[in-house]
């Protein structure tokens, strides 16, 4: 895997910030605006029910597939290839997901608010999409939602060839968009999500460019694996090389 070296986020700050990030800077603002407003003057129970509305079968079963973009076991999946690219860049990968996910699950089981699947309850039929299953309770913010931003920040640190691009924001919008589509959130829990988990991952991103830890020798070696064919029999060597 080729990844271009990140660029520190250290010094500069909002400016540098935003010429190291624009495609992500921009939708992160016009994100706010935009739910901001929304949670201001529009009642969330009348947003959920607009999109809740908005259904058709292919839908159904697409965003079912989709929300799987905010699974943790992708920020494992992830953090396990990074070890062939860099070290450091599995420790900040597995730090982010473990912080974001904490901090998300820490605010859920405190405010337990209840989902839209208990909130409208004998008051409302809301579209469930066949054999889905929804949960009733813990429903700010979204974990997944967080989990994708997260991962769309670690992404665009570790890609800077995508920085200039909106497509990872897409993607993590869309898994966003799919919790609510699927009845599991309210547009607030998912924009909360999108905002612990970007904002928190940069954070994160931050210290580690600013840490020596990170720039010892360790950190910056990468996993390498060979298989080697002698007399019929494979062989395999695992050892550590410097990245390039």
């Amino acid at each position: 895997m080729n990844v271009t070296k990140a660029s520190q986020l250290t010094g500069g700050g909002v400016s540098a910030f935003y010429a190291a990030y624009p495609a992500f800077t921009i939708s992160v603002l016009l994100l706010m605006l935009a739910g901001g407003a929304l949670m201001l003057f529009v009642p969330q129970s009348e947003q959920f029910l607009f999109v809740n509305q908005l259904h058709h079968p292919i839908a159904d079963a697409a965003f079912q597939y989709i929300t799987y973009g905010g699974d943790g076991l992708l920020m494992v999946l992830l953090a396990a290839v990074l070890l062939f690219v860099r070290f450091k860049y599995t420790v900040y990968a597995t730090a982010c997901f473990i912080v974001t996910g904490l901090l998300a699950q820490g605010i859920k089981r405190t405010l337990g608010f209840p989902r839209p699947a208990k909130v409208f309850e004998g008051v409302y039929d809301i579209h469930i999409p066949p054999d889905h299953a929804v949960h009733f309770h813990n429903s700010f913010p979204s974990g997944h939602t967080t989990t994708a931003f997260a991962m769309m920040a670690v992404l665009y640190y570790f890609f800077p060839n995508q920085r200039n691009s909106p497509f990872l924001f897409v993607m993590a919008l869309l898994v966003g968009y799919s919790r609510i589509y699927l009845a599991q959130h309210f547009p607030q829990d998912v924009f909360a999500g999108a905002l612990i988990g970007s904002s928190t991952t940069f954070l994160l991103l931050w210290w580690f460019d600013s840490s020596r830890l990170f720039k010892a020798d360790w950190a910056n070696r990468r996993l390498h694996v060979s298989i080697a064919k002698c007399e019929g029999a494979s062989a395999v060597s695992v050892r550590t090389n410097p990245a390039d």
